[in-house]
């Protein structure tokens, strides 16, 4: 990663993640980390509520060590990858292990549903969970599958993040992430289907 000095004042343009990334290495600047925090926050927010659960507690306790561990390892990015791929396999494995963790224990995991893009705000368990029957099937759908799966399926159909950024961040070939993309919506439709989901 090159040591580009970055003008955070400018509005000329918004500095890139990587550029970012580069002034907190160089010279420590806590602005440029606010910055960051700041532009994945609403996408961690989502898919902790959407994978995992939207009781507040959860959610700001996951986002709190998400982005500590973030700002500890930032040193470690070397630009080889999307800072987006960085930051997806940081909270990856930490909600990896929150959903292992619930499914060991029998608690329920809060599956695929549409995000809302619009907000990084906190929404309330009801309206996050919507009581409605057709979510409360989808949820059960996506339990079906296995944790990685979740993910995978979320960060491609959630978030639309392209099959290079999936291969990145889960090491696996394109063609085996597109079967298991393709696996996992077709054992999500056929579980809706079998819980008497009709559009």
């Amino acid at each position: 990663m090159t040591g580009v000095p970055v003008d955070l004042d400018s509005d000329a343009r918004a500095p890139t993640d990587e550029e970012l990334v580069a002034a907190y290495a160089q010279s420590g600047d806590r602005a440029a980390v606010e910055i960051l925090i700041r532009r994945y926050a609403p996408r961690l927010r989502r898919m902790v509520i959407t994978l995992i659960g939207a009781d507040e507690a959860t959610v700001l306790d996951t986002e709190q060590e998400v982005f500590i561990a973030l700002v500890r390892r930032l040193g470690q990015f070397r630009g080889q990858s999307r800072f987006s791929t960085f930051f997806y396999r940081l909270s990856r494995n930490r909600i990896l292990d929150l959903i292992r963790s619930r499914n060991r224990y029998g608690r329920r995991v809060v599956a695929l549903s549409e995000p809302d893009r619009s907000a990084g705000r906190m929404k309330g368990p009801e309206e996050t969970l919507m009581d409605s029957e057709r979510s409360a099937m989808l949820r059960r759908a996506m339990q079906t599958l296995r944790p990685e799966d979740q993910m995978i399926l979320y960060l491609k159909d959630g978030e639309g993040e392209e099959i290079s950024e999936l291969t990145a961040l889960t090491g696996l070939p394109a063609g085996t992430v597109k079967s298991r993309l393709a696996r996992s919506r077709t054992k999500v439709a056929q579980a809706l289907k079998e819980f008497g989901y009709e559009h």
